[in-house]
């Protein structure tokens, strides 16, 4: 009787072992499904902030240049008219 009792729960624990094992795998995958879309995430974010930051130096940089232009416009005017 205990020799059968021993085989049922080697039997019982071996099937449980088989059904956590592909629970685990099958949540394996999703963890991994998970992880990717963080990961995709966090780069999109991260690329979104850089290329806003980019662009407002961009901007300041395009502002600047025409500020300088506009200002030795000014002067070359003012010096071919004579105003010193």
């Amino acid at each position: 009787m205990i020799v059968i009792h021993r085989e049922y729960l080697a039997e019982v624990d071996a099937e449980r072992e088989k059904t956590d094992r592909i629970r685990n795998e099958a949540n394996a995958g999703l963890r991994g499904i998970q992880l990717k879309e963080y990961v995709t995430n966090i780069r999109t974010k991260l690329h979104t902030e850089r290329a806003k930051e980019k662009r407002e130096k961009y901007a300041a940089t395009v502002l600047k240049a025409k500020e300088e232009k506009a200002r030795l416009y000014e002067a070359r005017v003012k010096a071919l008219a004579g105003d010193d």
